[in-house]
């Protein structure tokens, strides 16, 4: 099921735009080899389109390298907390705790 674009996330929208970029290079890599050989105008979108795949792959592994770094440092936080009182709590009060440590990371 295809979602909607203003549900996608960043990362999902930076894996698409990766994915056109590819097939844009591959198809502009094999019109200048078979169609318009020195074609200088092609040779320039080709190179365009490979900065901004270069780019944008940068971003994605950047963007995924922050998320993981948030989960861990969550993680991290719920030990601690889990840690400083080993009473148990109620299942409001886990909640209420579950989302301000989120809130505090995201």
């Amino acid at each position: 099921m295809v979602k909607p674009e203003d549900e996608k996330t960043n990362k999902e929208k930076l894996e698409e735009d990766i994915a056109e970029l590819r097939t844009r290079i591959k198809n502009t890599e094999y019109d200048l080899t078979h169609s318009f050989k020195g074609n200088s105008l092609l040779e320039q979108k080709l190179a365009i389109s490979k900065k901004s795949l270069e780019d944008k792959e940068k971003l994605l592994v950047e963007l995924t390298d922050n998320q993981t770094t948030k989960t861990k440092q969550i993680r991290k936080m719920e030990g601690e907390v889990t840690e400083v009182k080993n009473e148990s709590i109620s299942e409001a009060q886990e909640e209420i705790v579950e989302e301000e440590i989120e809130k505090e990371f995201l």
